[in-house]
């Protein structure tokens, strides 16, 4: 464990010289802006929508957004390692097979994190520009902070799908399929969650999950899941890891 803050360094700096990883900052940012422009010409102030309209769609936007370019940050991960011959370096170096995934886990978040930053000049904007219908703060807070969950169980899929798949656009293409499975789960069942495998089903729903976090709301049951799905998966990648290791 004592190797992981190298490894994370190592991940981190490996995305602030990959065109993929400035790709996907550039198209998350501008489709962010151009949502943000969208709602905020669209909701008047005079109708009292224009404070909470504006920041609901931007953070409902971004967290879609989420699932189809968090794989393209993750399906480089391991499977390159795999092709390029790395990872058999990596593996008979004194490193475990945790220290490997989490590291892998970490400095994709962290890069993550460097992607939401930017975007706080929107709800700044908005709060700015909105005169006396100032928004409220707490939508913001617990939509970031659910957006960062959700970055957290998006990533952890990349991981595990990287690990088991060896070509990136496979990976990224699985990855993405997996977490529209996730979404549309909870999209199908909304509103009908009469028995309890319909529940079962709506409680997979990875963006099901965030709807509270978008109104203002931060519901323990919420941030387990996401806890929970990206523990599960990362438990995954360090078996699939660990089977590589020793094949």
């Amino acid at each position: 464990m004592s190797k992981i803050p190298a490894l994370v360094r190592r991940e981190l700096s490996a995305f602030f010289v990959s065109p993929i990883a400035y790709i996907v900052l550039t198209v998350f940012l501008v489709l962010a802006g151009r949502d943000f422009a969208y709602n905020r010409a669209y909701f008047s102030p005079d109708a009292g929508q224009f404070a909470y309209g504006a920041i609901a769609s931007l953070l409902n936007y971004m967290s879609v957004m989420i699932l189809f370019l968090v794989p393209l940050l993750t399906m480089r991960l391991i499977s390159e390692e795999i092709n390029s011959g790395t990872m058999e370096t990596l593996m008979t170096a004194p490193v475990s097979n945790t220290a490997v995934v989490i590291s892998k886990f970490l400095g994709t978040f962290g890069f993550f994190v460097v992607m939401l930053i930017p975007t706080l000049a929107f709800p700044i904007m908005l709060y700015l520009i909105s005169g006396d219908l100032k928004p409220d703060t707490g939508p913001m807070i617990s939509g970031y902070f659910g957006l960062l969950l959700l970055g957290m169980a998006a990533i952890a899929v990349g991981v595990c799908v990287s690990a088991c798949v060896k070509n990136q656009i496979s990976a990224a293409v699985a990855a993405a399929l997996i977490l529209a499975l996730l979404w549309r789960a909870g999209a199908e069942t909304a509103g009908r969650a009469t028995d309890w495998l319909t529940q079962a089903v709506q409680y997979l729903g990875i963006l099901y999950h965030y709807e509270s976090f978008a109104k203002g709301i931060i519901d323990t049951r919420d941030v387990i899941y996401y806890v929970t799905a990206t523990a599960l998966f990362l438990f995954a990648a360090v078996g699939v890891v660990a089977v590589r290791r020793w094949r």
